[in-house]
């Protein structure tokens, strides 16, 4: 399936809260995700914190996809992505426990379950991509699937986002939307490519 965008965000901007464009996660340690220097990371460090993109409706079928800059402290710190997020019931598909391990969970009224594990040696300036797609959640970095699994009781629906751990570990250029296929026929390209009409 083609990933097919509906909103994006550059973190091009003063320093502080994401903006109204985005919901925090209330049920977080206290921290959340903002804005610094241009890019996007946690407000304190050992304490979870997640937002999700609240101004536009998504596709059940979603990804979230951001470039990783910077990971900062090696030893028990988190990041990643979410999908199907709402105030209550979240997908997180994360950088977990250091930068060895990729994890994939459900998150539901305070209780994690996990969907996958694996072992991956993660480094900076990566493209990092998460998706749910029907019951399977998939976490992808420069195209290659790392971590893979699947639970037909986790989320159906919700938004893509962010979930942070540190303020030294940074990501920019973050991006959702939807999994689709592409229109063949009846639109024209320069349309479709948002180049005018």
């Amino acid at each position: 399936m083609a990933r097919i965008s509906v909103a994006t965000d550059n973190f091009n901007r003063s320093d502080g809260a994401l903006g109204a464009n985005w919901t925090a996660d209330p049920n977080d340690e206290g921290a959340s995700p903002v804005v610094v220097s241009n890019t996007c990371r946690n407000n304190a460090n050992n304490q979870d914190g997640g937002s999700f993109w609240g101004a536009d409706s998504f596709n059940d079928d979603q990804y979230s996809k951001v470039q990783q800059v910077q990971l900062g402290n090696s030893g028990t710190t988190y990041l990643g992505l979410l999908t199907r997020a709402t105030t209550d019931d979240k997908m997180i598909h994360q950088k977990d426990s250091g930068n060895n391990v990729a994890k994939i969970w459900w998150w539901n009224g305070g209780s994690y379950t996990a969907i996958a594990s694996a072992s991956h040696t993660f480094a900076d300036n990566k493209e990092w991509i998460a998706e749910a797609e029907g019951t399977t959640f998939r976490f992808i970095v420069d195209g290659s699937t790392i971590a893979s699994g699947s639970n037909g009781s986790a989320p159906a629906s919700g938004a893509p986002g962010v979930s942070t751990n540190q303020t030294t570990d940074i990501i920019d250029n973050w991006e959702g939307g939807y999994l689709g296929e592409l229109p063949t026929t009846g639109i024209n390209l320069r349309t479709l490519m948002g180049a005018g009409t």
